[in-house]
């Protein structure tokens, strides 16, 4: 499972480059800050370094304390709470299932965490509804 969402993710941001560069690949340290000031950055910039703090999350799952510090990119993923921009990202449908896929694993890696499951269970709510939507605005495949 880990191996598809970590394609599905490269997948749907491969195309992504930043407005300006602040760096190519995130180490662990920027990965955890620039998730915390997610809000920030410039809209394009979000698309570009949002797969590599996912990925990074995944990978350093395992620390309470990292988790702690993803409290801030959990809650910008949650469109429903007021003070996420992230319906100014402008993610693409295929961008949005791969952060949902993303989400629903993360949720059963956080179990012992119950302030970032709140959060998760709140942007899984979010992101299923933009999928529905999406889905709704395609052309029917008969």
């Amino acid at each position: 499972m880990y191996k598809s969402i970590v394609e599905a993710i490269q997948a749907a941001f491969c195309s992504e480059r930043p407005v300006k560069l602040v760096k190519d690949t995130l180490s662990h340290e920027n990965a955890i800050a620039f998730g915390e000031n997610i809000m920030m950055l410039y809209p394009k910039d979000v698309r570009y370094y949002v797969p590599q703090i996912m990925l990074d999350i995944l990978k350093h799952h395992e620390s309470t304390v990292e988790m702690g510090r993803a409290e801030a990119f959990l809650r910008f993923l949650n469109g429903a709470d007021s003070s996420s921009d992230v319906s100014k990202t402008a993610f693409t449908d295929k961008q949005g299932k791969a952060i949902l896929l993303w989400l629903i694993f993360a949720r059963e890696l956080f179990l012992e965490l119950p302030y970032c499951l709140e959060e998760i269970d709140n942007a899984i709510v979010y992101w299923r509804a933009a999928e529905q939507e999406a889905s709704r605005g395609q052309p029917s495949s008969e």
